[in-house]
């Protein structure tokens, strides 16, 4: 049954540069990237991850302000 929206998902790293005027530039992305470190520096990086991809699993609200818009 794929009737339920949030059976899978994946989770890509990217980074970017930015050049002259902060014009973005995609350096490289990568599949299941190693969240180690983002981890280490920010121990709710991951709850805030999944929270944003199934609202279900905390206060979306919360997580999202984690995140700063570039």
């Amino acid at each position: 049954d794929k009737s339920h929206p949030y059976e899978a998902f994946s989770i890509y790293g990217i980074d970017a540069m930015l050049k002259d005027g902060c014009q973005p530039v995609v350096v490289e992305v990568n599949f299941s990237p190693d969240c180690t470190r983002a981890c280490k520096y920010d121990p709710e990086f991951l709850n805030n991850i999944l929270t944003v991809v199934d609202p279900r699993a905390g206060d979306l609200n919360k997580a999202l302000d984690a995140f700063n818009v570039l």
